[in-house]
């Protein structure tokens, strides 16, 4: 994969935010820097990594991963190579590659590019002791029009007002470029989508309604973030959106830790309200190329014409009694399913394969 697909304008200035130098050494990095390791590469640059660093990287492309291993091993002295998605990672187990963390990390650069979910939010719930009481931890996440309304029913439903207030104060401080927006109150968006579209005079307002949404949904991001780790004070230090051209809109959020938090961590009520919502039983990440393949296979799934069922091949068979009462038997059941009459149900399965019939110019 050409170096040069990733190296986008305002990807670079989000990636410049995260690895500007600090006044401090950072002993452990984890990161999602892909093939290109163009995040290692930045911090090396700008000072903010060193050879003496320990590096933990995770990787889910098996394809990428003797690529990541020579860069490592070439810049880094010490680091851990893990073959996995990253909700299944665990740092106490033995690396695919490199060797085993058990100590603290104090800078993450977690680069998903793609929608934030309660499963990310329940990793770093369960892994928070992993970070230092003032590491810092940046994310980028994925905030098209189509986001993910998921998250935000689930944060709407949880938090209540003291808790959206408490997030505000926190995002008036940081370095942001994002416009005043208000919360969504509404938590059925695809209601108020729909509302939208069913009148033209207002299919120009719907630019602001996403607009807002998305401002929404990136306020939504920050709050499970700031649960996700209930035993730290969470700062916010840049919340930056960017898109580059022909790519998917996204944010970085950048954060630190400011000591512990006496505050109770109830992120599990957060997980629960999500599997009330959705009934979701696993906690497993499904990745581009499985959801693709689904998809195909929905798509390639077999469904017979009544053509076919009927070993109909010509118009001459619509003729013969044997057939008719067949379809007489299909048009049945179906009516009695569908609570239609027997002679309608027929007259369609008749037209249908007509239609079909003349299509193939029989």
């Amino acid at each position: 994969m050409s170096r040069k697909k990733w190296q986008r304008p305002e990807k670079g200035v989000s990636r410049t935010f995260v690895m500007k130098k600090e006044n401090y050494v950072v002993n452990a990095f984890l990161g999602l820097p892909g093939i290109n390791c163009l995040d290692l590469i930045e911090g090396l640059e700008t000072g903010r990594l060193t050879k003496d660093t320990f590096v933990i990287v995770v990787e889910h492309s098996k394809i990428n991963l003797s690529r990541i291993k020579t860069f490592l091993k070439k810049n880094f002295k010490k680091f851990a190579l893990y073959y996995c998605s990253f909700q299944d990672l665990n740092l106490d187990n033995e690396p695919f590659e490199g060797q085993i963390y058990n100590g603290q990390i104090d800078f993450a650069f977690l680069d998903f590019c793609g929608k934030m979910n309660t499963e990310i939010g329940y990793w770093l719930n369960k892994n928070q002791h992993r970070f230092t009481k003032d590491a810092q931890v940046a994310y980028t996440f994925q905030t098209q029009r189509h986001y993910n309304k998921k998250l935000d029913n689930v944060m709407l439903q949880w938090s209540g007002a003291e808790e959206r207030n408490a997030l505000e104060v926190l995002l008036s401080n940081s370095r942001n470029n994002l416009a005043d927006g208000v919360w969504n109150k509404d938590v059925n968006v695809i209601k108020i989508v729909n509302d939208f579209v069913g009148s033209r005079k207002k299919v120009k307002s719907m630019g602001s309604l996403f607009s807002t949404n998305v401002q929404t949904h990136i306020k939504c991001i920050c709050m499970m973030l700031n649960e996700a780790f209930g035993s730290k004070n969470t700062v916010f230090d840049r919340v930056y959106r960017y898109k580059d051209e022909g790519h998917s809109a996204m944010v970085t959020i950048i954060t630190h830790f400011n000591g512990q938090s006496a505050d109770e961590n109830d992120f599990l009520d957060v997980v629960k309200i999500n599997d009330e919502l959705t009934n979701v039983k696993g906690k497993r990440i499904m990745f581009f190329k499985e959801r693709k393949t689904r998809k195909n296979k929905k798509k390639t799934a077999a469904k017979h014409s009544y053509m076919e069922i009927c070993n109909i091949k010509c118009r001459k068979d619509l003729k013969k009694r044997g057939k008719i009462a067949y379809i007489t038997r299909i048009a049945k059941a179906e009516a009695a399913e569908q609570g239609v009459k027997v002679s309608l149900r027929k007259r369609a399965i008749l037209g249908g394969i007509a239609k079909q019939l003349t299509s193939m110019g029989k």
